[in-house]
């Protein structure tokens, strides 16, 4: 699978951010919620949830979370 490449942080430009999972599943399936972080000022990008009916595909939700994070104004 061809992996997204985020953007830097639009607050201070790090090129340090990740995809962060939360919230693992009691029976190890995939995480419940991705969103990216920053990991020099902590700033986050919005949480997505995978219990959601649009995005209940892990997958999609962490391609949805990466896709707001890219995302700037023109």
């Amino acid at each position: 699978m061809d992996e997204t490449k985020l953007k830097p942080c639009p607050f201070c430009g790090s090129q340090d951010v990740d995809s962060c999972p939360e919230g693992e599943r009691s029976d190890g399936e995939a995480h419940l919620a991705y969103y990216v972080a920053c990991n020099k000022c902590g700033c986050n990008g919005p949480i997505i949830h995978t219990w959601c009916t649009i995005l209940s595909n892990p997958v999609a939700a962490r391609e949805a979370s990466i896709d707001l994070w890219n995302r700037r104004a023109k």
